[in-house]
């Protein structure tokens, strides 16, 4: 009985599981609303800790935008870069606190994650490619890797030390900084 009750459980978790566990719910409305931002201000968000009914915690939480600028020459894309990556449909060229990514395709997402620290931006187009991966000899960013999904391609860039991003849209693509 209790063989037969494991094999069902384990047969459901496999029939249930995702393919690319990374990877968002498939319905649109339900992804529009997970990574929607525009009515997020800056602010604290005040809960109460864990085991205490006194107590609370706050949590300080900002927006990061990519903002859009005309003018094509910036401080950043003036000056020679430190290190380039090119690949088939793209190219970036690193500086000393930022890098420029010189693509036609617009970002679907971003974020960070921690250990190891990881820049991670999500194109929102479909592109087949085997992953790759780039050691850069920079003081900041340290390595490149890109990876195709079922319906984006992801870049994640790993960043020795702390790093607040911003994205702001250029001509050529998106100038990524570190603050």
């Amino acid at each position: 009985m209790k063989k037969s009750l494991l094999i069902v459980a384990l047969a459901s978790i496999c029939l249930f599981a995702r393919i690319d566990p990374f990877e968002l719910p498939s319905s649109s409305s339900q992804e529009a609303d997970l990574f929607d931002f525009d009515d997020l201000d800056m602010g604290t968000a005040v809960f109460p800790e864990v085991g205490s009914s006194s107590s609370t915690s706050s949590v300080t939480y900002s927006k990061v935008k990519v903002e859009s600028h005309s003018s094509s020459s910036s401080s950043s894309t003036a000056q020679k870069p430190l290190a380039s990556i090119s690949y088939g449909f793209g190219k970036i060229d690193f500086f000393e606190n930022s890098f420029l990514l010189i693509t036609s395709d617009p970002i679907k997402r971003s974020f960070m994650i921690d250990k190891p620290k990881k820049l991670v931006i999500d194109f929102n187009k479909k592109r087949d490619f085997a992953t790759k991966s780039y050691t850069i000899h920079h003081p900041l960013f340290t390595k490149v890797e890109l990876g195709s999904h079922k319906s984006y391609y992801r870049l994640a860039v790993t960043i020795q030390g702390d790093c607040r991003y911003r994205i702001e849209k250029q001509e050529e693509g998106y100038l990524v900084s570190c603050h």
